[in-house]
This record gives structure tokens, sequence and C-alpha cells, in this order.
């Protein structure tokens, strides 16, 4: 069923205007294991725009958890390097510039265990990856790769 809304009584400003409501349900199409059809893979260096440099290596296979999956970042001018111990979850979209993947865990800073996120963008080689890794220790680095390949698939 639809219903019209007006805008109140009709006044010049109104008159002829409104919108439709439907009480219909919607749901995603989309199924369990499509998320299973993405996966994320790099390596290599990274800079962040201001002479910050660093190294990244990440894997991801689905949306799930699964024991392969990884995430490693150093940055040996800044003192850090990290590795996670379980990356938890992923999500993937897809826009007009490139696919994001974005990936949630947890993971050892200089052995201090942390939490982490980290966020990727694929360009299809148009313009670098961009790059992100945020640790709940109150690292983060932001920047592009320079060297090395990422696959957002």
């Amino acid at each position: 069923m639809i219903f019209r809304v007006g805008g109140g009584g009709l006044r010049t400003q109104n008159k002829g205007k409104g919108f439709f409501i439907d009480n219909l349900f919607y749901s995603s199409s989309r199924s369990d294991r499509e998320c299973d059809d993405h996966h994320g893979d790099g390596d290599g260096d990274v800079e962040d725009g201001h002479g910050g440099r660093g190294h990244s290596h990440f894997h991801k296979d689905g949306c799930d958890k699964h024991d392969d999956d990884n995430v490693e970042h150093d940055d040996d001018e800044q003192g850090h390097h990290f590795r996670s111990t379980s990356v938890d979850s992923a999500e993937y979209n897809t826009a007009a510039d490139g696919r994001t993947m974005t990936m949630t865990g947890t993971g050892l800073d200089n052995g201090l265990p942390v939490a982490f996120t980290l966020i990727v963008v694929d360009h299809d080689g148009v313009v670098p990856a961009t790059y992100s890794i945020i640790l709940t220790d109150g690292y983060a680095f932001v920047g592009e790769f320079v060297r090395g390949t990422v696959s957002i698939q």
C-alpha cells in the first residue's frame, strides 16, 4: 500500500508537492557466501607524504575469521613493529574510484597487545593504493603504497 503525504494545507509553496511512503519490507539479496568471493592482499613500502615511511603486508580471504589472515606493519622511524594475532573481520566495498577493504582485529605492537583497524583502497593502478592503519595504543599511519603490490577483489 502506498500513501501520499502532502505538506499540510494548500499554500502556494506546498501546492502539488508531497512524497510517497510505502509499507513494504525490503531485505538485501546478498548471500552469506558472497563475501567468500572477496579477498585482499598487499605487500610493499608505504609513505605518509610527510617523510614518514613504513612497510606493510596484509592478507585476507572473505569476511570471516581465517587462520592464515594477517597484517604486519613496520615503521622503523617511529619505532613501531606491529603483527596481528587475530584478524576478526573484514568488509569490502566497491565504488567508482576503487575497491576498499577494511580489516579489524588484535595484535602486538612492539610486543604489547593492541586492537587495529586497517583500511586499504585499491585504485587499479590509476593512482597509488591508499593505506591507513590505526592501533589502540595511539599509533596511526596514513599514506599510500609507493612500491609493491595491492589487490582487493
